[in-house]
């Protein structure tokens, strides 16, 4: 699948189109700002750039495939001229701020079976976590399946959670554990982990940090998950000499050791 790639659209020299591309919308509305001194098209994929805030909103009205991207429901209410990047993005907006029928999501050009829920007959920004919380009832149930509601079922807490992946590994799981004697500490956020490291232990920064990231590769040997390049990096040139942490954390480093070597 090709990598779509966003390019800036301003005029430079000459009348032509500066043409550099970027990997992230955001990169090239940065390029925009600080090279061309011009406020970007709020539309993900224009890239062009105006002088003017006033100058931008005329181009976005007078655009084919801009203009369906306003927010007609602001315009009535208030006045307001509230232009949205994309299609998703406006029929968020308008399901959380301006209580839509169907058709009003038929209208900017969305399907709204995406958002509505025909039990409570309204309309909910994230139709999969609105139901979740509603498998108390049987009418909720009934529009998933089985084999979905097993993606979101904790057999341990007997609820439903839209992330369970993340909810079992802050909650049950705990991989990320203090490598201290006699200490109890488990967590799934490494960042606690290092703050209980620097805190209850009194661990200087670079040798909290360096457990951290041994604890990081031990979790990534076990869940098979890749650990990112920047953390290998790290572990195999660390900021403190292994055989002190190692007295601390021997557990960690053989276990990380092992998937490294």
């Amino acid at each position: 699948m090709a990598r779509t790639l966003y390019t800036c659209r301003c005029i430079v020299g000459g009348g032509s189109e500066c043409g550099e591309r970027f990997s992230t919308a955001a990169r090239r509305n940065q390029h925009i700002e600080q090279q061309h001194g011009e406020i970007p098209c709020t539309h993900q994929t224009c890239g062009m750039g105006f002088n003017t805030e006033a100058e931008m909103h005329v181009h976005f009205r007078e655009t084919p495939s801009h203009k369906r991207l306003i927010c007609q429901h602001c315009e009535k209410e208030d006045g307001e001229f509230r232009p949205y990047q994309l299609l998703t993005v406006l029929a968020r907006h308008i399901v959380n701020k301006h209580n839509p029928t169907r058709e009003d999501l038929r209208a900017i050009g969305t399907d709204p079976n995406i958002y509505w829920c025909p039990v409570c007959d309204s309309a909910f920004p994230h139709l999969p976590t609105h139901t979740i919380s509603m498998l108390h009832d049987p009418r909720h149930a009934a529009m998933m399946t089985k084999a979905e509601k097993a993606r979101y079922y904790c057999g341990l807490c007997g609820k439903y959670y839209r992330l369970l992946g993340q909810h079992k590994l802050l909650v049950h799981e705990k991989p990320f554990r203090c490598p201290e004697a006699e200490c109890s500490f488990a967590t799934g956020h490494t960042d606690k982990l290092r703050r209980h490291l620097r805190m209850k232990h009194g661990m200087d920064p670079a040798a909290a940090d360096t457990i951290v990231n041994w604890a990081r590769v031990a979790r990534s040997n076990a869940s098979g998950r890749v650990l990112s390049s920047r953390v290998r990096q790290q572990v195999r040139h660390p900021n403190v000499t292994l055989n002190v942490l190692a007295e601390a954390s021997a557990g960690l480093f053989e276990e990380a050791l092992a998937g490294l070597a």
